[in-house]
């Protein structure tokens, strides 16, 4: 199993985002599901076209990837800070960055994005954002204050997951901001706020919020230990949906439980820092795991109780707020998936698996 640095703040994609912060109440519209599919026939054929072992190309953990054109796929390195430029067979072409604190150097990254034909690759230690040509060449770097988790490029802005803490009277909080910043991340306005009680700040465990961005909206999935709710905005902070639908709790078994702590130990985390990563939120998982939109405005939502006993993954599909189907991909259950340039980039612990899928006009 792979390993990776922990900071002081543990940053885990598994957590939700709340109706504090921006939300303009408006003209939105509620989708209520039922649990059933709305047309289970609906074709939507996810074909694998190769398998490319990044291991073999001495590459040891993809965390973030990002694609300039069909032909220039950037693949970031989290642990040697190297961002790798390959072609559409994920062949490398060149590598830029590494460890450093020099021009084009990374103390710690994990979070790349393109823009046009620019490489933009975020430094959370250094507090920086570096920015490169297709090439790779090194253009320049820009401050930000506090801390930047992530930023995609949505709609011509900028948005990004800020993250600080405030201490109120003797309470602690982490506090997560999903925000729009121009060109030279200077923050426009925040779309939504999640401020996280933490209850041992000696620890310092912050998971992450569940978000994905599309065309021109933000999605954020809001904790529950039953139904799925996920709020969809537009890019100026305001709600135009709010996605409902079914979904029983699931909770966290015996041989999960043995699992996770044996995984985190070998992370060498203290035994209470793995008692809050698995039991923080309670004995009952959250409902989804993670959501993505693809080219097509189709959101796809990983739902933890329709992952129990199998070996593959299942996305439950939307369009329009309206559950169409469910797709099982043939990839392990530990994966992260990027979507761009039309192909979907399936990455695990040692393999990125591509899929094609139909561009539906």
């Amino acid at each position: 199993m792979k390993r990776f640095s922990i900071c002081l703040v543990i940053l885990l994609s598994i957590i939700s985002c709340s109706k504090n912060g921006n939300n303009k109440n408006s003209d939105q519209t509620v989708v209520n599901n039922n649990g059933e599919p709305a047309d289970p026939a609906f074709k939507y054929e996810i074909t694998e076209v190769f398998r490319s072992d990044y291991r073999e190309k001495g590459i040891m953990s993809v965390k973030s990837i990002s694609a300039v054109s069909p032909d220039d796929i950037y693949l970031l390195d989290s642990r040697s800070c190297v961002i790798f430029h390959t072609d559409t067979e994920l062949n490398i072409i060149n590598s830029f960055g590494g460890k450093g604190q020099g021009p084009g150097e990374f103390e710690v990254s994990n979070n790349i994005a393109a823009i046009r034909d620019t490489v933009s690759v975020i430094d959370d230690q250094l507090r920086r954002i570096s920015f490169f040509d297709r090439h790779g060449n090194f253009i320049r770097s820009t401050g930000f204050t506090g801390s930047l988790s992530w930023i995609r490029y949505v709609g011509g802005k900028i948005v990004g997951l800020g993250i600080s803490n405030e201490t109120v009277g003797e309470k602690y909080y982490g506090i997560q901001n999903i925000n729009i910043y121009d060109s030279g991340l200077n923050k426009i306005s925040s779309v939504c706020e999640r401020r996280i009680f933490i209850k041992n700040p000696s620890i310092s465990v912050l998971k992450l919020i569940i978000t994905a961005t599309g065309k021109d909206r933000i999605y954020l999935y809001e904790k529950s230990k039953k139904d799925i709710s996920i709020l969809v905005y537009d890019l100026t902070g305001k709600i135009i949906q709010t996605i409902k639908d079914r979904s029983p709790s699931v909770e966290i078994s015996r041989e999960e439980i043995t699992e996770l702590t044996d995984k985190y130990k070998s992370y060498n985390l203290a035994p209470e820092v793995i008692d809050e990563i698995i039991f923080g939120e309670g004995k009952t998982k959250n409902t989804v795991k993670n959501i993505y939109e693809d080219r097509n405005c189709i959101l796809w939502v990983l739902k933890t109780y329709k992952n129990e006993g199998k070996e593959n993954p299942v996305y439950s599909i939307y369009k329009d707020g309206i559950y169409l189907k469910d797709i099982t991909l043939p990839i392990p259950m530990e994966h992260k998936l990027y979507f761009e340039k039309g192909k979907i980039y399936a990455v695990t612990d040692q393999d990125i698996i591509v899929f094609d899928y139909p561009e539906i006009f």
